[in-house]
């Protein structure tokens, strides 16, 4: 991004990423303080050294939504180890996050999937499922996937969607 900015011309906001970060940002994509930090400085045209306070007023009206037990969802959760497969379906409110999803999951049945995590600044990342740890001396991290296709967000941010298959899987790196 910062690259970006470094562009004098600012020929990289021609193609609409500012107005497209700018919706992201609306959706959530960025609510880990650190990503958004990233974010200011294009978004505020300044450098990064200039962006010492922005006011974010809130809108007039503005409330937060309030979920009804009636608004829930339902997914498929699973947990790939080496050589092994667990299979649970949940149901969870609309907005939940995968790592909701971990932790209902959890209470259902520990021995499957019970799971740890370490919070970094980033979020949190998952060390260990159904007491298979991800290992840097071994190159492996979990990786968690909705469909075939890998999350682009943690999983404290990703937001599952009604008929998600959310897979959990040792990875190697």
């Amino acid at each position: 991004m910062q690259a970006l900015i470094a562009n004098d011309n600012h020929s990289w906001d021609s193609a609409g990423l500012r107005r497209n970060i700018s919706a992201a940002i609306g959706n959530g994509k960025f609510n880990i303080p650190i990503a958004a930090a990233q974010m200011l400085p294009a978004l505020l045209d300044k450098p990064y050294l200039d962006v010492m306070y922005v006011d974010c007023p809130v809108a007039s009206g503005q409330q937060e939504a309030v979920v009804s037990e009636l608004d829930t969802i339902h997914v498929v959760y699973e947990v790939f180890q080496p050589e092994i497969c667990h299979r649970i379906e949940l149901t969870v409110e609309v907005g939940a996050t995968i790592l909701d999803v971990m932790e209902l999951a959890q209470t259902n049945n520990t021995q499957y999937f019970k799971f740890e995590k370490t919070r970094t600044v980033w979020g949190w990342m998952i060390t260990a499922i159904g007491g298979t740890e991800a290992k840097s001396a071994q190159h492996t991290y979990w990786e968690f996937l909705v469909g075939n296709k890998p999350i682009t967000e943690g999983v404290s941010s990703f937001h599952v969607q009604d008929g998600d298959d959310i897979t959990a899987r040792l990875a190697p790196y």
